[in-house]
């Protein structure tokens, strides 16, 4: 701990964009302004505010401020409702605890939410001292201005953009698929298949990064909205879409190929020399197809390139069962190829 302590202060970091510095601001302007406007002595209501409300993206923020304002206007209609009829007993507490929660859970207000109502309600009950209406109106106007001003400091003083980090990811996977496909494409070349498992369970590993992956684009959209300067992101989320379902057909062929060469070292292929080089051919077109798509997100805005693709190669009229899955997995590959390609070029 001790160590961490010791470590030079910003290393590696930009400060200006870290949520504790934010936080910290929104606190100290919470409390100057609700003193300002409303003459709170002690506003530390909107410092709690502006504290719970500040969060990562501005969605966020503002999606915990609004939780944060419903609960605390519950709290408070329910402590002065409780106030006229009963005093402040051990069993009138937990009467009210109880009564806050279910409300919170009745209107849905979610972990955020519920907490406040119960909180709320304690603090005007157990300090409002005879005069509950004129606190619970305190209450009230410091956790709306710690909660706008949380907003208002998330969203005009470097508000997150996550576009970057999902980038990264979906390059850094395209990277590991076309590892694989270059083995894949080396081992069909010497038709050498020792490795058909390692790489059937490679290709299971990358559905995990892909749900990875998926996720976050999904944070990474969700940090554009409410966002006043998002317009880069934006502008690169087609990318990312496009790029995330790109890779995820990617993820299926690779596992495809992974199989049938599994399946094919486990048995007895009498595969002809036509199918050997096919699979060579496309599985090592299509690794160097991905290599483009990782160098392309692995750039500020990527690097635009093209990848050469072959021609659809036709079904025979028969086709032999067991050479059924190369030809359908090449015919599948070079529709990819061309789909891949269009991407770049686009």
């Amino acid at each position: 701990m001790w160590k961490k302590l010791g470590r030079a202060p910003g290393a590696g970091l930009q400060l200006t964009g870290q949520p504790a510095v934010k936080t910290a601001m929104a606190s100290a302007l919470a409390w100057w302004v609700a003193r300002a406007l409303i003459g709170t002595a002690k506003p530390y209501m909107a410092v709690l505010a502006a504290v719970l409300s500040l969060n990562v993206t501005v969605s966020d923020s503002i999606s915990r401020a609004l939780q944060r304002i419903l609960g605390v206007t519950a709290g408070i209609a329910a402590a002065l409702m409780l106030a006229s009829t009963w005093g402040l007993k051990a069993w009138t507490v937990g009467l009210l605890v109880l009564a806050c929660l279910l409300l919170g859970q009745r209107l849905g207000l979610g972990p955020m939410g519920t907490p406040q109502i119960a909180i709320s309600g304690l603090l005007v009950w157990s300090m409002g001292h005879g005069r509950e209406w004129r606190y619970a109106s305190l209450r009230f106007w410091d956790t709306v201005i710690g909660a706008v001003v949380a907003i208002l400091v998330n969203g005009l003083f470097y508000p997150a953009d996550l576009t970057r980090p999902a980038q990264q990811e979906i390059a850094a996977l395209s990277r590991a698929l076309a590892e694989v496909e270059h083995r894949m494409a080396n081992a069909l070349g010497r038709r050498d298949l020792s490795e058909a498992e390692q790489w059937l369970q490679a290709g299971r590993s990358m559905l995990a990064r892909l749900e990875t992956s998926k996720a976050m684009i999904r944070r990474a959209r969700e940090s554009l909205r409410w966002n006043p300067w998002g317009g880069a992101g934006r502008r690169l989320m087609r990318d990312l879409s496009r790029g995330a379902q790109l890779v995820e057909k990617n993820v299926s062929q690779v596992r495809s190929l992974a199989r049938i060469l599994y399946e094919v070292y486990r048995g007895d292929p009498h595969w002809g020399g036509e199918d050997w080089k096919l699979l060579t051919d496309l599985a090592d077109r299509s690794a160097r197809a991905l290599d483009a798509v990782s160098v392309w997100f692995e750039g500020p805005h990527g690097s635009r390139r093209t990848e050469p693709t072959v021609a659809d190669p036709s079904l025979p009229a028969e086709v032999p069962p067991d050479r059924l899955q190369v030809w359908a997995w090449a015919s599948t590959a070079t529709r990819l190829l061309a789909d891949t390609e269009e991407f770049l070029s686009s």
